[in-house]
């Protein structure tokens, strides 16, 4: 979901309100503030929702909606909501802010956090747990399972327990494909799995990175000596600035820098001066430039906007 979604609909989630048996109860009814339902920013403290949750009519039992207000999605990170009523099992649920999904190599920790509701074996929620190293793992795409770099943090305060924010590491969002995760306490907690899907970049209600002065311009022809200069901004910062030279039609495009390491890669060298809400680059061929090159640079926002230029 975008930061400050214009779009009710966007805005919107749908609930399953089921009994401590799994049963969907239909004929709940709730009011706004009425205490009964509550959210949860990322790094803030539960609240009543501003708007009610109301039953979508004609469907099975139990289905219900939740239209989440602007002032509810202008954080970015995990968005946690919890319903709580006499004739249900605890409800809780969570969608990420700021994003369309865990990108790979996430540079901002909110951006890259899930939250997890974590229930006993009646479906109701388990607060006050700790964690010890071992109770809680991930599996990368391709790999194994292994205790996750960070432990999850509860939010607390809320209408009942089990709400957990676990946030992953550069390291743990660098493949592309599924990234499961599971916690596990034997006799306490109803064992938990879920898996998220570590994608590219695509989307975002951001600031769009702009590209300025570039030179020399499009289409000239260089000399092996010399510099290719152009100015990238973004309001917003970035998550990735990825240039690319392609010099051969025929063979693939080169990295010129690599973001991550800050360090000019594959036999370029070149400057990278910060400038206001951006960067600077002056890149050349260390020993010269063998044909004139195309360019192409991929700038990717903080809220998941991204401009391909120069």
């Amino acid at each position: 979901m975008d930061i400050n979604e214009p779009n009710a609909g966007l805005r919107t989630v749908n609930l399953f309100l089921v009994d401590s048996f799994g049963n969907g109860v239909a004929g709940l009814t709730f009011a706004p503030g009425d205490g009964k339902v509550q959210v949860h920013e990322h790094g803030g403290v539960w609240a009543n929702s501003v708007n009610a949750v109301v039953e979508l009519a004609g469907g099975a039992a139990g289905e219900y909606s939740l239209e989440l207000a602007l002032t509810e999605v202008n954080t970015a990170g995990p968005l946690m909501y919890a319903v709580n009523d006499p004739a249900i099992a605890d409800f809780g649920d969570w969608v990420l802010v700021g994003a369309s999904g865990l990108f790979k190599d996430q540079a901002t920790p909110a951006l890259r956090s899930v939250a997890m509701f974590i229930v006993d074996t009646f479906g109701n929620g388990v607060g006050g747990l700790v964690f010890a190293a071992g109770e809680v793992k991930r599996h990368k795409y391709g790999g194994t399972w292994v205790n996750v770099s960070a432990l999850p943090v509860e939010a607390v305060g809320g209408l009942f327990g089990g709400f957990y924010t676990l946030t992953f590491s550069l390291g743990e969002v660098d493949t592309y494909g599924a990234l499961g995760y599971q916690a596990v306490r034997l006799g306490v907690i109803r064992d938990f799995v879920e898996a998220e899907v570590v994608d590219r970049v695509s989307g975002g209600a951001g600031a769009l990175p702009v590209f300025a002065n570039t030179f020399p311009p499009n289409g000239t022809v260089i000399a092996p000596a010399d510099f290719v200069f152009f100015e990238v901004t973004c309001t917003d910062g970035f998550t990735l600035i990825l240039p690319e030279a392609t010099l051969d039609p025929l063979l693939p495009p080169e990295v010129i820098y690599d973001w991550e390491l800050d360090v000019f890669v594959n036999g370029y060298e070149g400057v990278l001066t910060p400038i206001t809400n951006g960067y600077r680059f002056e890149i050349r061929k260390a020993r010269g430039w063998p044909t004139t090159p195309t360019m192409k640079v991929w700038a990717v926002g903080t809220s998941g906007t991204m401009t391909i230029g120069p």
